[in-house]
């Protein structure tokens, strides 16, 4: 297999920088930004703050194990809406619920989850805590950590409501609390017409039984996709977006063949995921660049080659789930493109120029005026090649 000429494996960050593996004399490494604190997941499993412009190597949890390597979560900006993300006190406490504050050890590592406990036995009212959440989108999304503390699983009630129990926005009446830490998420909720607050709300409708529960990281934003967490204490907070451009110069990268090639999956597998770029180009010249972008089809990956404006190559397929990770890579070289996912090749276009040699010059995760169209999901690994590889090559790269 060839050496990439660019080579970024997410392990060597530092406050706005991302560095990548190759080229070793420092030209290729991304310039980032996010000017506020983030979260993460740690290689301990854990959730943790990272600080302003500092990127997040993020290892996913499987059945809550962490990754062992992590990959380089982009993410846009959001608000927890939501004001304490931990219920306590502040939260509505009505007809016999309890709220113990500090009682579990939470995704975070620390003593810091809720104690909910729900008992209808005997009790001429349903017991409930809530949170009310106002309403700004026709995409809200609500997320929140929850576990059983009886030590076996039940399932729980929750619901998203109109102020004052109100129209019913959305309901679960079979959520199971398992015995472990899960994320809930509901996505893509259109609140927009309720005529107040939205409630979350958490209650027992069953009767003579009693609900002992776990709660943290309670989470409402506008967006039709839950993000990572947004940790609150008494007032919302903003995640601000995040950017990684500016990779390369003139001379790291071959302008008349090549391969540009990324193992990647998406925050959402919605066509509102679309223009999520990835592009090799000419620095502030969107007529001259090669990209990799989800489209505004569902789950559809597209390579897309523009030479001085015009499309000479412009080639999709659909990835059946693009939150997955999928290794794809796009192929340039005059009157010879194609696009692979995952060891096949998906796609090819026989005709078309390429650039004059010394055109492209950088790599970022958005457009090439590095602004508009950033790229925000996870990244395990970016390469570029400065040769058309084979077939034989190519299908190795991408299995």
């Amino acid at each position: 297999m060839a050496t990439p000429n660019l080579a970024l494996i997410p392990s060597g960050i530092k406050a706005t920088k991302v560095y990548s593996v190759l080229p070793n004399n420092g030209d290729g490494d991304f310039t980032f930004d996010r000017a506020s604190t983030a979260t993460r997941i740690n290689k301990d499993g854990l959730i943790e703050s990272v600080a302003t412009d500092v990127p997040r190597l993020n290892y996913e949890l499987t059945n809550g194990v962490a990754a062992d390597c992590p990959s380089l979560l982009l993410e846009p900006s959001r608000t927890n809406k939501i004001n304490y993300h931990i219920p306590n006190s502040n939260w509505v406490i009505e007809n016999g619920a309890v709220v113990t504050e500090n009682y579990a050890v939470s995704p975070d590592g620390t003593q810091n989850a809720s104690r909910i406990q729900l008992d209808n036995s005997g009790a001429s009212s349903l017991t409930r805590i809530f949170k009310n959440i106002t309403p700004d989108s026709t995409a809200d999304s609500i997320s929140f950590y929850i576990k059983s503390n009886t030590g076996s699983a039940f399932d729980i009630s929750f619901y998203l409501r109109d102020q004052g129990f109100g129209t019913v926005r959305f309901s679960n009446t079979s959520l199971s609390a398992t015995t472990e830490w899960s994320r809930v998420t509901i996505e893509n909720q259109d609140l927009s017409g309720a005529a107040a607050d939205v409630m979350l709300l958490f209650y027992n409708t069953t009767s003579d039984e009693s609900w002992d529960f776990l709660l943290y990281g309670v989470q409402g934003e506008a967006g039709s996709y839950s993000t990572s967490l947004i940790p609150t204490d008494g007032s919302t907070q903003t995640r601000v977006a995040e950017t990684c451009n500016g990779a390369g110069t003139a001379s790291t990268f071959n302008s008349t063949e090549g391969v540009l090639y990324a193992e990647i999956a998406s925050l959402t597998g919605a066509a509102n995921n679309s223009d999520r770029r990835i592009v090799l180009a000419k620095s502030g010249d969107t007529n001259n660049v090669i990209r990799l972008h989800y489209n505004n089809t569902s789950n559809t990956i597209q390579f897309k080659v523009r030479v001085a404006s015009t499309n000479v190559c412009d080639l999709t397929y659909d990835l059946g789930d693009s939150t997955e990770y999928h290794k794809i890579c796009g192929k340039y070289k005059q009157n010879d493109f194609a696009l692979w996912v995952d060891g096949v090749e998906v796609a090819t276009d026989t005709s078309g120029a390429v650039f004059p040699a010394d055109t492209l010059n950088t790599v970022n995760f958005s457009n090439a005026n590095a602004s508009g169209d950033e790229f925000y999901g996870k990244v395990k690994e970016l390469r570029v090649y400065n040769e058309a590889l084979t077939d034989a090559q190519l299908q190795t790269l991408t299995t």
